[in-house]
């Protein structure tokens, strides 16, 4: 059994290697005019400070733009990680592993955050909402912390109906405060691209809000469709098996971005 400071060092070492490898990537993809964004535990942790044994990382997250994901994948490949496979040949999210060599952390490559049907996080937006510069001694992307708090709130959404788990709840509380997000401006964007019903879900799942976020679910206003369609989800998570056709429908109830008369008849269809 891994004790409390060894898991400490861990934390730590994956940390330092999460960051020596975006150099790498980073470098490399610059080099041929492609940019990159960390996404999650990464840009919590180099971006707002986020405590690397408290919120630690296992791999590198990053977002290249759609049109460059090819280019970039054909780059990585040349390059030192020992071996590299699809997360899924057909997977519409584009996704591809890098497995890290030695002093290096596996990379998770992205060419959008979310599949085409889920949310309206387009990755041109992303990319232009973002804040480039060095601060890590080569040009990276940082996703905007309203973008940051959308996204992990989508993942919480598929972590939590999808898989069962709920990987780093207290990320929403404490970005809130690193980043001093208000929380009006944040409502606002979630209802932009399509998150609005997932981020009262997630709120409605944290143990213990913080006052911050306490505000964000008041400035959301959620109207009576958004709680029955977010009530049927957080029944279906507590009442249902993770695999069973319940769950597979309920995610969509929680996404802005399908029409209303579709999720109407998923809500009819679990009623």
């Amino acid at each position: 059994m891994v004790d409390a400071n060894e898991r400490a060092r861990q934390s730590f070492l994956a940390s330092v290697a999460a960051r020596q490898t975006l150099v790498k990537v980073a470098t490399l993809l610059g080099a041929d005019g492609i940019p990159v964004m960390p996404l999650k535990g990464n840009a919590l942790q180099l971006v707002h400070g986020a405590d690397p044994v408290a919120r630690p990382v296992t791999d590198l997250d990053l977002l290249v733009p759609p049109e460059h994901f090819d280019d970039a994948v054909k780059r990585l490949q040349n390059e030192p990680f020992s071996s590299n496979r699809p997360t899924s040949l057909t997977d519409p999210m584009r996704n591809w592993l890098f497995v890290g060599g030695p002093g290096l952390i596996s990379v998770d490559l992205h060419g959008r955050l979310f599949g085409r049907s889920r949310y309206a996080m387009d990755t041109a937006g992303l990319f232009a909402r973002g804040q480039r510069d060095e601060r890590i001694g080569v040009s990276v992307v940082w996703p905007h912390p309203h973008d940051l708090f959308a996204h992990l709130a989508g993942h919480f959404v598929k972590d939590r109906i999808v898989n069962d788990t709920a990987h780093h709840p207290d990320d929403f509380a404490f970005l809130m405060e690193a980043a001093a997000i208000d929380p009006e401006a944040l409502a606002r964007h979630l209802r932009d691209v399509g998150l609005h019903r997932a981020a009262l879900f997630t709120l409605a799942m944290l143990p213990s809000p913080s006052p911050s976020l306490e505000r964000l679910q008041t400035a959301l206003q959620a109207g009576r469709r958004d709680r029955l369609f977010v009530r049927a989800a957080l029944e279906a998570v507590g009442t249902t098996p993770k695999d069973s056709l319940a769950r597979r429908l309920t995610e969509p109830l929680l996404n802005d971005s399908v029409p209303e008369v579709l999720r109407g008849a998923l809500l009819r269809r679990l009623a």
